[in-house]
């Protein structure tokens, strides 16, 4: 898996680098829906893990904070049920390996019930009120709540979290390598005039309006 320098031109790309290149054909078929969501979820988890890197450069708790939650949201992300793309799964990645399921549950369930969903006692505030002593001519003096939220960015947690984004990218490349191979196989077979004759690859550049329409819907 190699980072390409794409430009989009009149009817289609241009890539860098291939000075021999004629077309740049748009797949479609299952192998190529598989390769297209298998690349999106490599670049989620080197985003992730890009922030974990980079809470070791901040001193401010906040960015620290921050960039931790963020790596966890991205990377429990590739392992939810989407209508855009399927998802990696926990227990292909991690097979036979029961502390690593342990340690990606915890992160899943941080992510559901915490961070993207306000569920469990890591974020909590209880309602009270400050009653006086009696003495004048009310009772309560002030109705308070009381916030609490649990410490997420800890060094063994931020190590987990670093190993299982790693694990998950080494599998994701290798599977990506393997849909390449099946899919260039595949082409081989197929005679120069036909594939010349194939849809030119192109992309949309997103708009404002396209925030709530899936990707599925807008092709």
């Amino acid at each position: 898996m190699e980072n390409l320098s794409v430009n989009k031109i009149q009817g289609g790309i241009e890539i860098e680098g291939y000075k021999d290149c004629r077309r740049v054909i748009y797949l479609k078929n299952c192998w190529a829906r598989q390769l297209s969501d298998i690349s999106l979820h490599n670049d989620d988890l080197v985003f992730a893990l890009d922030c974990l890197q980079r809470v070791n450069k901040h001193d401010d708790n906040f960015v620290q904070e921050s960039l931790y939650r963020n790596a966890i949201v991205l990377f429990v992300k590739c392992f939810v049920s989407s209508r855009a793309r399927s998802k990696l799964t926990a227990k292909k990645i991690w097979k036979g390996n029961g502390e690593a399921l342990e340690c990606f549950n915890y992160f899943k369930d941080l992510r559901d019930k915490h961070i993207s969903h306000d569920e469990n006692l890591y974020h909590q505030s209880q309602v009270g009120a400050i009653i006086n002593d009696g003495k004048k001519s009310y009772k309560v003096e002030k109705v308070i709540t009381t916030t609490v939220r649990g410490v997420l960015l800890e060094q063994e947690n931020y190590s987990n979290l670093y190993k299982l984004i790693e694990e998950s990218l080494d599998w994701v490349k290798e599977k990506y390598n393997e849909l390449c191979n099946t899919i260039s196989e595949d082409l081989e077979k197929k005679d120069y005039e036909e594939l010349m004759k194939e849809e030119i690859l192109t992309f949309k550049i997103p708009r404002a309006e396209d925030v709530s329409i899936t990707r599925d819907e807008k092709q």
